[in-house]
């Protein structure tokens, strides 16, 4: 009788990442990374939002004399108003991200709302920055 040999079989045998888990059929260890970096990405536009309110004062931010140089009382307005509100849509966008790394149940609903969130911002930042430059010209 002929023995029949065993060959060894190739079959995969990486070992799962222990961080990786799945929620929904999802991996999640990237979702938490992307978390992360939105959070970090957040805290960086409030460090610039800041320093556009420290900027904001418009008699002594411009050396024009002549009145039609100086920037409105309106710009001003609408500038703290773009800061103001980007602030809060980063801090919303934070906040959802912060509470989705301790609970994943809503972790697409979540990645949705703090992206939209965080664009929110950005779009008001850009506008601030706008009026921003108005008021230092």
């Amino acid at each position: 009788m002929l023995e029949m040999q065993s060959k060894p079989s190739f079959q995969n045998t990486a070992v799962a990442d222990p961080a990786t888990t799945t929620v929904g059929g999802m991996k999640t260890s990237i979702h938490v990374t992307a978390l992360d970096e939105i959070v970090n990405v957040n805290s960086l536009f409030t460090m610039a939002i800041f320093i556009g309110f420290s900027r904001t004062v418009p008699k002594n931010a411009t050396s024009a004399t002549r009145p039609e140089c100086t920037t409105s009382r309106e710009t001003v307005r609408r500038l703290i108003i773009f800061e103001v509100v980007s602030f809060s849509f980063f801090l919303f966008s934070s906040l959802i991200a912060q509470s989705l790394n301790i609970n994943l149940n809503y972790l697409r609903f979540g990645l949705f709302g703090s992206t939209i969130g965080s664009v929110l911002g950005c779009s008001f930042l850009t506008l601030s920055i706008v009026d921003l430059q108005q008021i230092l010209s």
